[in-house]
């Protein structure tokens, strides 16, 4: 039997996790190009952890918890490069499911200490073995748990994809009630579950738009592969992004094309966000830097949406040291040399 406590507690986790779906889609109106390319950016970095993770994990349990699959005391095991498991600890503690976490060292500290704050246990594998390390952790662990765990699998449960169909639902739905079309979706790749549900719910129903994936310059394995040939991916600062290795969720057959970007790019984007107020992480910046070389190539008039992941303070112990880094080994970000966070500023 439900407790009156319980049942407020169940009230209080469905009040929060509801701020994971029906996000804002807004106009980036300073954004517009000399063609009339319109920019729109689904803010998935208002959901209650910071990024669109809270979308994906909040659809994943509720649709296992659905099937039987999962029920609150089971240990929900996962690797993630720390947004996925900031969002997974976060409706942990709120639905009663054990968690943990398994990621490389040396990301976010912030996810980090989101993922503990929230009660999860984490593990973190050595940095030099990136994601596929952290996978196998993993996996090793939820096999050697057996019933007593069950292993989520973000880049290969097709429920991550599902559950950003739902957020692509959410864009067209909102567009075609002011009568806007779409011409062009671009979407950094990382898991591929963004990239591939929202572009599968956007072909429904504008079948000719455009679908651009993104990657990190030098670390571009799905466009190795589109190419069929071979990398050794370089290690970067845009985390979830071109994270090493080429996942089940990411269908190649719904993508026209794919682009890159250079980590210098991605920071000078962000930064023009930051002064516009939109305080997001470098992959949308890497998003936008993208979405503006790919409007210029659009008709005029047309109309391209983007994503920006997630929040922008979870990154911001660490950045200035990235961009010294950045600065140091690539002779392209000269612009970025000099660049200070705003409390760092000297006043005089």
């Amino acid at each position: 039997m439900m407790t009156l406590q319980s049942a407020k507690m169940n009230a209080e986790s469905e009040n929060l996790l509801r701020l994971a779906r029906n996000t804002p889609l807004l106009e980036l109106n300073w954004l517009r190009t000399m063609n009339g390319v319109r920019l729109f950016a689904k803010c998935e970095f208002v959901g209650p952890t910071g990024s669109h993770k809270d979308r994906m994990y909040t659809y994943m349990v509720d649709s296992l918890e659905r099937r039987g699959v999962i029920c609150p005391g089971k240990r929900l095991i996962d690797f993630s490069s720390g947004n996925a498991g900031a969002a997974l600890s976060l409706i942990g503690a709120l639905k009663g499911y054990k968690v943990t976490i398994v990621r490389p060292a040396g990301l976010s500290v912030v996810k980090a200490m989101q993922i503990r704050s929230l009660g999860a246990d984490l593990i973190l594998t050595p940095a030099d073995e990136g994601v596929e390390g952290a996978r196998r952790v993993a996996m090793e662990l939820a096999d050697d748990l057996g019933e007593e765990a069950f292993f989520m699998h973000q880049t290969e449960s097709s429920l991550n994809c599902e559950a950003f169909f739902e957020c692509g639902r959410e864009i067209v739905d909102e567009l075609l009630r002011h009568n806007i079309k779409i011409h062009g979706f671009v979407c950094g790749i990382g898991t591929g579950g963004t990239l591939s549900g929202v572009a599968e719910a956007i072909k429904g129903d504008f079948a000719a738009s455009l679908i651009i994936g993104g990657e990190v310059e030098g670390a571009e394995l799905n466009l190795a592969r589109v190419n069929r040939r071979e990398i050794a991916a370089r290690s970067h600062h845009l985390e979830g992004l071109s994270p090493g290795m080429v996942f089940g969720n990411t269908h190649l057959e719904i993508v026209d094309r794919i682009e890159t970007c250079s980590e210098a790019e991605a920071w000078e984007a962000t930064f023009d966000l930051e002064r516009h107020g939109f305080l997001v992480g470098p992959s949308s910046g890497l998003n936008v830097a993208i979405a503006k070389r790919v409007a210029d190539q659009l008709p005029e008039a047309s109309n391209l949406v983007t994503i920006f992941f997630d929040a922008g303070w979870k990154y911001y112990p660490e950045r200035e040291n990235w961009i010294r880094s950045l600065n140091t080994h690539d002779h392209n970000s000269r612009s970025l040399r000099g660049r200070r966070m705003p409390l760092e500023r000297n006043h005089t």
